[in-house]
C-alpha cells in the first residue's frame, strides 16, 4: 500500500497541473494485494436527494427548547410541554427537526452507473482516481 502511495505522489507531482486555487482529491481502493491502475478522472456529479440524507423526527410531547436567560450569558433550558392530539396541520409554522440519515445504497446503486472516467467509476472498477479540484470562492 505503502509503494501504491508512493507512485501517486509521483504522478501528482511530475504530470499534475498546479495553478493557483487548484487541489487534488485522491481515492484509493480498499483492496489489499492488488496492483492498481492510476487513473486521472473527472468528478461524478452525485447528489444526495432530500429523502435520501434527512430523517424528520417525530414531534413528541415533550422537548427541549431554548430561550434567552437575560441573567446568563448563555441560554436556559425550558421544557415546554405539547397538547398529545395536535396534529401536524397545527404545526404550521412550528420547529420540524431532523436528523443525519443517509441512505447509502442509494449512492453506491448511483455510482455503479457512472460514466466511464469519472472518480465514482474509477472506485467501481479498482483503480486509484485522481481528481482536480478548482476551488470556486463564489
Amino acid at each position: 500500500m505503502s509503494q501504491h502511495a508512493i507512485q501517486v505522489i509521483d504522478k501528482l507531482y511530475t504530470q499534475g497541473e498546479w495553478t493557483p486555487g487548484t487541489l487534488y482529491s485522491v481515492t484509493i481502493p480498499c483492496l489489499v494485494g492488488v496492483a492498481r491502475e492510476i487513473a486521472w478522472t473527472s468528478v461524478y456529479a452525485n447528489t444526495w436527494r432530500k429523502p435520501e440524507c434527512f430523517e424528520e423526527l417525530m414531534p413528541r410531547t415533550g422537548y427541549i427548547e431554548q430561550k434567552p436567560d437575560p441573567e446568563r450569558t448563555g441560554t436556559a433550558i425550558k421544557e415546554e410541554q405539547h397538547s398529545p392530539t395536535q396534529t401536524e396541520t397545527s404545526m404550521v409554522g412550528q420547529e420540524r427537526f431532523f436528523k443525519w440519515a443517509p441512505k447509502l445504497d442509494k449512492v453506491v446503486e448511483d455510482s455503479m452507473h457512472a460514466p466511464i472516467g469519472t472518480d465514482a467509476w474509477a472506485i467501481q472498477t479498482g483503480k486509484t482516481s485522481i481528481t482536480k479540484l478548482s476551488a470556486n470562492p463564489t
